[in-house]
């Protein structure tokens, strides 16, 4: 903001000092006019290069918090698994309040698209009105929990291309379990810090073919964000829409929300 302040005042100042030099000069007034108005459409533009940069800024920090959002809450989440673990008793996903909400309209809204890699189909709709996400999944077999911790810890040191294999490798092994939703999740995350637009894709559909996921909220957003990047701006409008109906309560459909105002 200082520097908007600072190109306004001196857009004034060269306003002055220019007409100013006008008044001196009159022989010299449609030159001097002319330079005048160049100056002042330059610093207009200016002006709105760093409007532009400055709320691109703002929208990236508000997904950097989302992204932090879920991050914290990962880690509660394998804090208390691993407790459980120790205590020797069986580890079940919660559904959240966020898969607790319904359509709100009753309408539906299907997005088709290949699955896994890319060979099957699956279809995405919103949940019926009044429908209540269950934790249904299987239990985590403590060597499945031991892979994705690993991996999860190897995403936190920033070791991408480890942390990918770790999860492509519980997705392989593990194809339906509480935690296979999450490492595809996460794995898309991954491959689009990486641009592999097309790979997150697939795995963030992945993640949303389970619909009793806690995750599923957010691989919604992330299919529209990653849609969006490839271009498909069609389908990036149809999984924020599937996700603002079925989760309009989510953090993520917020963001949702002002993605489709860009589109």
């Amino acid at each position: 903001m200082n520097k908007f302040y600072s190109l306004s005042k001196r857009s004034f100042a060269i306003s002055l000092i220019l007409s100013a030099f006008v008044f001196i000069n009159p022989a010299n007034a449609d030159a001097q006019t002319d330079s005048m108005q160049r100056a002042m459409l330059n610093m207009q533009n200016q002006i709105q290069q760093l409007q532009d940069k400055l709320a691109e800024s703002q929208g990236q920090i508000e997904e950097l918090n989302h992204e932090k959002k879920i991050l914290a809450a990962e880690n509660e989440k394998l804090k208390a698994q691993i407790s459980q673990m120790a205590a020797n008793t069986p580890a079940a996903p919660a559904a959240t309040a966020e898969n607790t909400n319904g359509n709100t309209d009753g309408t539906s809204q299907a997005v088709t698209m290949k699955t896994e890699t890319g060979g099957a189909t699956a279809t995405l709709s919103p949940a019926k009105k009044g429908t209540v996400a269950k934790a249904n999944l299987p239990a985590v077999p403590a060597d499945a929990q031991k892979l994705y911790q690993d991996s999860y810890a190897l995403l936190n040191k920033g070791d991408l291309d480890a942390a990918a294999k770790g999860f492509k490798s519980y997705t392989s092994k593990y194809s339906n379990n509480a935690l296979t939703p999450n490492a595809w999740y996460w794995l898309g995350q991954i491959q689009y810090k990486q641009n592999k637009f097309q790979d997150a894709r697939i795995s963030f559909l992945n993640t949303a073919k389970f619909k009793d996921s806690d995750k599923r909220a957010d691989a919604l957003y992330k299919l529209g964000v990653t849609s969006k990047a490839l271009g498909d701006k069609e389908k990036a409008k149809k999984f924020f829409d599937v996700l603002i109906k079925t989760y309009p309560t989510a953090s993520s459909s917020a963001l949702a929300k002002k993605e489709l105002k860009s589109l």
